[in-house]
């Protein structure tokens, strides 16, 4: 959908043909003076007032007259001035969206609000992915040292049965040797690192 035309109004014609110029290149741009401001709210879906006036700029009566004038279609109207350009009791018109610097303040505390529970949501992540990790780690750790504990009983357990049975070839009583080859076996296993 996007935007159609933007309609900037300033108080100083100079002022106004500065930015329309800025954006020109982007959007079609039309100038209106500032005393013809309230016959063109009807204009406008989306209104946006920064002054630095002491006093409120777009009044009641106006907004009520555009709104009836645009068929009660919603406008949109954004106040960041202080003291505020926009009579607030627009804000009760059906149909009219009023946020003044206070209401993006508050959306901008509750992002802020909402990024540090998601920062802390991502730390508790990271901490129990982190102890996960070293879970798996030391569980890793375990079944190479398991298998390589396995390997060593295995390469022992065989030394020895070759011995027992070259002594058994060499006459050496079966029975004999097989205790002899259990406790040597047993010592070796318990002792190797």
């Amino acid at each position: 959908m996007g935007v159609g035309k933007i309609l900037i109004c300033n108080r100083t014609r100079e002022r106004a043909e500065t930015l329309a110029q800025e954006i020109a290149h982007r959007v079609d741009v039309e100038i209106i003076e500032f005393d013809q401001l309230a016959n063109n709210l009807a204009r406008a879906d989306v209104i946006s007032s920064c002054t630095g006036s002491l006093h409120q700029v777009i009044h009641y009566p106006d907004v009520k007259a555009a709104l009836k004038k645009r068929r009660y279609q919603q406008m949109l109207m954004v106040d960041l001035a202080v003291p505020r350009d926009i009579d607030p009791k627009v804000e009760s018109l059906d149909g009219v969206y009023l946020y003044g610097v206070d209401d993006l303040q508050s959306v901008i505390d509750e992002n802020l609000a909402q990024r540090r529970q998601a920062a802390v949501e991502a730390e508790v992540m990271v901490n129990q992915l982190a102890t996960e990790l070293v879970t798996q780690q030391k569980v890793n750790l375990a079944g190479e040292t398991i298998h390589a504990y396995r390997q060593q009983g295995e390469q022992l357990r065989q030394e020895e049965l070759d011995l027992a049975l070259a002594r058994i070839e060499k006459g050496e009583q079966a029975e004999r040797r097989k205790g002899i080859f259990t406790g040597q076996f047993i010592r070796q296993f318990w002792c190797f690192s």
